[in-house]
């Protein structure tokens, strides 16, 4: 599944990254496990990104075993691939 969407939100924990995504009112969580297909560099590529900035991302849509309260939507999104579409500046001028 390909979406694009606004980062709202996102923190990097270890191996883990989580990133969620925002489209008008819409959000849904993105989760990076460091594996083979994503490394540390792209972790730390993710933990750089702005809040505002636009990206694409490509994932795998999965049913959390535990309910995330935190995103309008109840899925979770497994992060294969991110592109930043343009990048916010980090003090937003408002």
């Amino acid at each position: 599944m390909l979406i694009r969407g606004r980062v709202h939100n996102s923190r990097v924990k270890g191996n883990l990254a989580f990133l969620v995504l925002r489209d008008t009112f819409y959000t849904v969580q993105c989760v990076a496990v460091k594996n083979e297909q994503i490394s540390k560099h792209m972790l730390k590529y993710i933990s750089a990104l702005p809040n505002e900035s636009i990206v694409e991302v490509s994932a795998a849509v999965t049913k959390p075993e535990v309910p995330i309260e935190s995103c309008s939507q109840k899925v979770e999104l497994q992060l294969k691939t991110i592109f930043a579409v343009n990048r916010s500046k980090v003090l937003l001028p408002f």
